[in-house]
């Protein structure tokens, strides 16, 4: 079995960066709304999750949704609440709508809930090893690499989306500082030691 080794060291959040998987998952919810305009079916799929519209008594289609629901974006199109409250509002009426996902993103969406972070890699080994100790378990190893295929995609595709920004003055000048200052303690050294 190959074996996947992430390392963090704290960088991306120590210069404010929205690099967490919580940031990510967030940005995933955000596009997924955004795709409800022009969606005219009552299904919203990719391969982490489904989201249904169960009732539509008063909303036919996705795109009817977005359009009556104007709430989540102000008059410029800019969003009023985050893809996460918006997904939680569908969750908090359940006889209209509903949202499956895969045990995959499941678990990392219940970490996130449960303890503001997630270990994507062990969740993944998780399953993985589950998947492989039983072939009934309701998923496959090639749907279960889809997904995190499907994810890593998506964090290639939201790293781009966030660009590059500028770095912290305080955070250059402490990097700064010491250099210089051992750089000018070494010129000192080397003009005494010539004398």
């Amino acid at each position: 079995m190959n074996r996947l080794v992430i390392i963090g060291n704290g960088f991306d959040m120590a210069h404010a960066l929205k690099t967490s998987y919580k940031d990510i998952i967030n940005w995933y919810w955000e596009r997924r709304i955004d795709a409800f305009a022009g969606n005219i079916s009552k299904v919203s799929d990719d391969c982490l999750c489904k989201l249904t519209i169960k009732d539509d008594t008063h909303i036919s289609c996705w795109n009817v949704f977005a359009l009556q629901n104007s709430y989540f974006k102000d008059i410029r199109g800019n969003r009023t609440c985050s893809g996460y409250e918006l997904i939680t509002e569908l969750q908090n009426h359940p006889d209209t709508f509903s949202i499956d996902s895969t045990p995959f993103f499941g678990t990392i969406l219940q970490s996130i809930e449960t303890k503001g972070w997630v270990d994507i890699e062990n969740n993944y080994y998780q399953l993985l090893k589950r998947c492989t100790e039983n072939a009934d378990y309701g998923y496959t190893v090639k749907e279960l690499n889809e997904q995190l295929a499907f994810l890593q995609d998506k964090l290639i595709e939201y790293l781009r989306s966030i660009g590059t920004p500028q770095p912290k003055e305080e955070l250059q000048k402490a990097m700064i500082a010491p250099s210089t200052q051992r750089i000018s303690q070494r010129k000192g050294e080397r003009k005494h030691w010539r004398t």
